[in-house]
């Protein structure tokens, strides 16, 4: 407890590295130990440790930090597509999310709730393939086509850019995303390409 007053005194926390030493006392391996036994305890050490200020799961301890600066930002900004390389408080909020979305398997249950809680957007390029077609279907609603110029913005997105990338990657697509778009009047180029053909020969241009 010694070493371990003199560790918070000169930090200003607990959270002790495993190979921490203090006078040549190892303080690290130590607080390992009393976190893995702290339902043997006695009540009287609970307390000294606890008015120190002692972290019994430092994973959680700096998940709910991360957690509390991703809701100050979707409190700022409305959502919580963070930038991978966004720093929030000096801290990588963006590569904290990105981290979330690839191990949510192995999140905790309650981690999960938390963050469904805000809305998290677990698959940030289908959030985006969505709202792109949301606005294609706009863009269809209101000029009765598909058929977007390729430097045409949407809302100020570049919509005729997505569509264009849409026909490039028309084999990578799912059966479920090309079946919307083909709903809503989308032409693939090979499509465009018949057309283009049979408009051709029926006004005589080849023979």
């Amino acid at each position: 407890m010694s070493a371990l007053r003199n560790f918070k005194d000169r930090e200003g926390h607990c959270l002790i590295p495993e190979r921490q030493t203090e006078d040549g006392f190892r303080i690290g391996f130590w607080v390992r130990n009393l976190r893995a036994k702290k339902n043997s305890l006695s009540s009287e050490r609970l307390n000294q440790l606890n008015s120190l200020g002692f972290i019994w799961d430092p994973l959680g301890d700096q998940w709910n930090k991360f957690f509390y600066l991703l809701e100050k930002y979707k409190l700022r900004e409305g959502h919580c597509i963070v930038p991978v390389k966004h720093f929030e408080e000096g801290l990588p909020l963006g590569r904290w999310v990105h981290s979330q979305r690839g191990n949510k398997s192995s999140l905790r249950k309650e981690w999960i709730n938390k963050l469904n809680s805000q809305n998290f957007v677990w698959n940030h390029l289908a959030d985006k393939w969505e709202n792109a077609f949301k606005l294609l279907k706009q863009f269809s609603s209101r000029e009765g086509h598909c058929r977007v110029p390729k430097k045409h913005k949407e809302d100020g997105f570049s919509l005729g850019a997505w569509v264009a990338k849409q026909k490039i990657n028309e084999e990578k697509l799912s059966l479920e995303n090309k079946r919307r778009l083909e709903l809503l009047g989308f032409i693939w180029t090979r499509q465009a390409v018949a057309l283009l053909a049979d408009f051709g020969k029926t006004h005589g241009f080849y023979k």
